[in-house]
């Protein structure tokens, strides 16, 4: 029973958009070394339930939102980074752990993942990093170049689901077809004003 209330309570905060407000706008944690960062399981989540209810976002300061949650992005991706080469050393390949890329330091924004690593056979790979303060449940969403890119490298592509980022953070690794597993809802279009 305990279990079940806690992913009740955690898949009720995950929905909850005044409790995502909240965690988005307390600062950015300040993270421990890589050796405390955890590798769990995904969890067994239900299918997203749409009540067609929104709250109104009344009052947001949408540039201080986006600064507060590039933080976070930036120390999740910077953890990632250290956990690699940490996870390659310990498999004998300090080769390769001094070749593990923060790629939008290098290359920029619009690669389509965070951190270039490699297997443990020098196969790369490519990761791209979710963070939250949130619990293990919480949606996370994608880019369109960030889809594209998962898409067209099913085997060489994996997802970092950082969460409860702070002193004790946990993540789990998505890799395969996104298609088949992740639950993807459109929440963006582009507008132009149709022609008369």
């Amino acid at each position: 029973y305990q279990a079940a209330l806690r992913a009740a309570v955690e898949q009720t905060l995950a929905c909850d958009t005044e409790v995502a407000r909240l965690l988005e706008e307390a600062p950015a944690p300040e993270l421990p070394s890589a050796e405390h960062l955890i590798e769990v399981p995904p969890p067994a989540m239900p299918p997203p339930v749409t009540t067609g209810r929104r709250r109104p976002a009344a009052g947001v300061n949408y540039l201080e939102r986006q600064e507060r949650n590039r933080d976070t992005g930036l120390k999740g991706e910077l953890l990632v980074v250290e956990y690699e080469r940490a996870w390659l050393a310990a498999r004998g390949r300090p080769d390769l752990a001094e070749r593990v890329t923060h790629i939008p330091a290098t290359l920029g924004d619009g690669a389509g993942y965070d951190v270039g690593s490699f297997l443990s056979d020098g196969t790369p790979h490519h990761i791209e990093v979710k963070a939250t303060r949130g619990s293990i449940t919480a949606p996370f969403f994608l880019s369109a170049s960030e889809l594209r890119y998962a898409r067209d490298h099913p085997a060489a592509y994996s997802i970092y689901r950082l969460f409860d980022l702070g002193p004790n953070p946990g993540f789990y690794k998505l890799t395969g077809d996104v298609d088949q597993l992740l639950d993807l809802t459109p929440v963006n279009y582009q507008a132009r004003v149709k022609a008369p």
